[in-house]
């Protein structure tokens, strides 16, 4: 599954989502000139440089840039697609009112950690007036380069709870452009009351876990504002803002969060950074690789950076490069030609910009573990070429998503993570293809670059399914990159064996965008009633229509009860070796 934030899988949920798509070549945003959007495709085991074309407007001339100067065909691009209008939250540090010049005090002092939150989390703050005759408030300026218009809705939300000598708390919206006129509420957590609301504005107060309450005022600024100054300030047990304080006395806060909505939405925690409501996944990300101009029209073809698998070799047939002189781990020789001969990033962490390396590195410990190895001899083949042999001979997914390598060997069962039925399908279809089909299977082992011959030759056999269908034969007989034992040759046939030799369905659903973020190898419910299906199946495939909105998810079963692991005792004797 893709990393997005609750809200995201919240907002794709949502029948009515307000989606937005961007189109940017270098810094600029060209979303408004597009006339139609592209679909971005990915397979399971296609590490292929990805091409989509775009078409533009160009009835102001805007892309004659191009055709002024082909050399800026190689400027960088990318297409993205998300959200807007989510739960946001302007406010910085939004829990952290002490120790962090964003909270400025006027005669109050804060006790941070003083209890249990409504996350269950200790990060509750005790607000305390002060002990002399004054005002006793906390505000913080928010986002000074704001815009927002008149008549726009901002809420202003906090948790707050009893804490002593029933002080009240107001809450407070001043715009950066009209201090004098803020919009307030006063609020009772000891009783869970409102006890007045400022003319024009809005406030509700509704309990949440732990003894706390929600309070919110909704206001629409009479004129333009740069930004606002949210603040709260105590009350004492008069209603008056302007009191004697005893230096022990407060309300407990937590939560803080301004938005650009009529109501209050789920509180979104920040830091040093604002959230402002939008969310974006970037589908593809390359350079234009080439410009076609029509009338007053503009079509650019993108490729993403990947084109280096393609168009790098590596060695030649006067000049083999050869991985011979002893056997190689599976990732050892994929990092080789990935980083080596390919140009991509060689840096062994999460920050890899070409790598996805926690994926990686979990493909790495399958390999560390079964033991698989391999051989190599290139003569001219591309990067591409060798990390397809690779997948086919370990059965592995790899593939390109957000504009890196990811690699999966699937696993026997993993939780759900969508499920697709009636609510969010808009059609689907059912394919089978006995040509598919294959009960024995071939793989060659220790070949010899000299003679020309394997050493070995494997097969596995389903004998059950030869019974019903006939025998169904294919083979993997590599001479690029080979295994180099018979125990990892039975592994591959053995593995091709399991998954294929029944005929089995393959579901080609198209849905909303609720399943954006649900990706390649992840497993999905299915529930169709009008089939009879209701059961898992896994992400083999994916395409993402950018002009209309929709996912087609590309699923089937064959991956996902059929993985495995290596098991020495599991080789019987319908694995035979030649």
């Amino acid at each position: 599954m893709l990393s997005v934030s609750s809200s995201f899988i919240a907002e794709a949920a949502r029948k009515h989502a307000n989606w937005k798509r961007v189109f940017t070549i270098g810094a600029s945003d060209y979303a408004s000139n597009v006339t139609k959007w592209p679909s971005i495709e990915r397979k399971w085991d296609d590490a292929t440089a990805r091409t989509v074309t775009i078409d533009l407007s160009n009835e102001s001339q805007t892309f004659n840039f191009l055709a002024n100067d082909p050399s800026l065909l190689h400027t960088s691009c990318s297409l993205q697609l998300g959200f807007t209008d989510m739960p946001s939250n302007h406010i910085r540090y939004s829990s952290v009112f002490s120790g962090t010049s964003h909270w400025v005090r006027t005669n109050v002092s804060m006790t941070y950690s003083y209890g249990r939150a409504p996350d269950s989390s200790f990060t509750a703050t005790n607000l305390i007036d002060a002990g002399s005759y004054s005002t006793h408030l906390l505000r913080t300026a928010v986002n000074l380069g704001l815009s927002s218009g008149p008549g726009e809705y901002w809420t202003f939300s906090a948790y707050v709870k009893p804490s002593s000598n029933n002080r009240g708390i107001l809450f407070a919206t001043a715009a950066q452009s009209a201090w004098a006129s803020a919009s307030s509420a006063r609020f009772y957590p000891s009783s869970g009351t409102v006890a007045s609301t400022s003319s024009g504005a809005v406030s509700s107060i509704e309990s949440a876990a732990g003894g706390w309450y929600r309070c919110r005022i909704t206001t629409q600024p009479t004129e333009t504002a740069g930004g606002f100054y949210p603040y709260f300030q105590l009350l004492d047990e008069n209603n008056l803002g302007i009191y004697s304080g005893d230096g022990t006395s407060g309300v407990q806060i937590w939560g803080a969060q301004l938005e650009r909505y009529n109501v209050h939405r789920t509180y979104i925690p920040t830091s040093a950074e604002a959230v402002d409501g939008t969310e974006m996944l970037t589908l593809f990300a390359g350079t234009i690789d080439a410009a076609r101009y029509r009338e007053a029209s503009c079509s650019l073809t993108l490729i993403d950076k990947f084109r280096r698998l393609a168009d790098k070799l590596i060695g030649t047939t006067t000049t083999p490069t050869n991985y011979t002189s002893s056997d190689y781990l599976v990732h050892d020789l994929t990092w080789y030609a990935m980083t080596s001969h390919a140009g991509l990033s060689s840096v062994k962490s999460s920050s890899n910009p070409d790598i996805d390396y926690t994926s990686f590195s979990s493909w790495t410990s399958v390999w560390s573990t079964d033991n698989v190895r391999l051989r190599a001899s290139f003569t001219g083949q591309k990067v591409v070429e060798a990390l397809k042999t690779i997948s086919d001979l370990t059965q592995s997914a790899i593939f390109i998503e957000q504009d890196r390598l990811k690699f999966h060997r699937f696993s026997l069962a993993d939780s759900t993570q969508l499920q697709l039925d009636p609510a969010i399908i808009l059609d689907s279809e059912l394919a089978f293809d006995d040509r598919e089909l294959v009960n024995k299977y071939y793989v060659g082992a220790g070949y010899d670059a000299t003679s020309g011959s394997f050493a070995m030759t494997c097969f596995a056999i389903d004998s059950d399914s030869v019974s019903r269908y006939g025998t169904r034969e294919a083979s993997l007989m590599e001479k690029t990159v080979w295994l180099t034992d018979s125990v990892s040759a039975l592994n591959a046939a053995q593995r091709v064996v399991l998954s294929q030799s029944e005929i089995q369905g393959k579901h080609t659903v198209n849905s909303t965008l609720s399943g954006l973020h649900v990706t390649i190898g992840d497993c999905v419910l299915y529930v169709d009633s009008h089939m009879q299906f209701n059961d898992n199946f896994r992400v083999m495939g994916e395409t993402i229509d950018m002009d209309s909105g929709k996912k087609t998810f590309s699923i089937d079963q064959s991956q996902y009860f059929n993985g495995f692991r290596l098991d020495y005792s599991a080789l019987d004797s319908s694995d035979v070796l030649l």
